[in-house]
């Protein structure tokens, strides 16, 4: 997950407010995601899920045990719970998309470091198709590479 133009919220709004906007999407996902999942990092998890920041602005989630349809719900249920947040800058009104890439254990990628770059790859998909959206991984072939 990626908050598509970040840079420029931190740019036009101040740091302060793209942490606020990074905090609001922590506790957002914190209560959309199952308490089985995981974010950003492995690690034994009893009630609640995990969420914690990928890269600057980036999110990573694992589900386990969930094939391309849980994928697909998962990832419409947070754009979903996403489109409804509510995001201010300066106590107006902030329009904040997200983008989404997903892929799948083992059809993608036979280990945990090749199935976070096929999710990449899937993320910079969703955005090149126009942002605020998902994308799953799909194989290109030589020709489209």
């Amino acid at each position: 997950i990626d908050v598509d133009d970040f840079k420029r919220i931190n740019d036009t709004f101040g740091h302060e407010t793209g942490n606020e906007v990074l905090r609001q999407v922590s506790r957002l996902l914190s209560t959309t995601i199952r308490g089985v999942d995981l974010v950003a990092r492995i690690q034994e998890v009893e009630a609640s899920p995990v969420v914690a920041r990928y890269g600057g602005d980036e999110f990573e989630i694992l589900l386990p045990d969930t094939g391309k349809v849980g994928l697909q719900a998962a990832a419409d249920r947070i754009l979903q719970a996403l489109a409804k947040e509510q995001f201010f800058a300066n106590g107006k009104p902030l329009h904040v998309g997200f983008s989404l890439g997903g892929a799948l254990f083992p059809d993608d990628a036979p280990d945990a470091r090749e199935l976070a770059l096929r999710a990449d790859e899937a993320l910079y998909a969703a955005k090149r198709e126009g942002k605020n959206r998902f994308c799953m991984y799909k194989v290109r072939d030589a020709a489209t590479q």
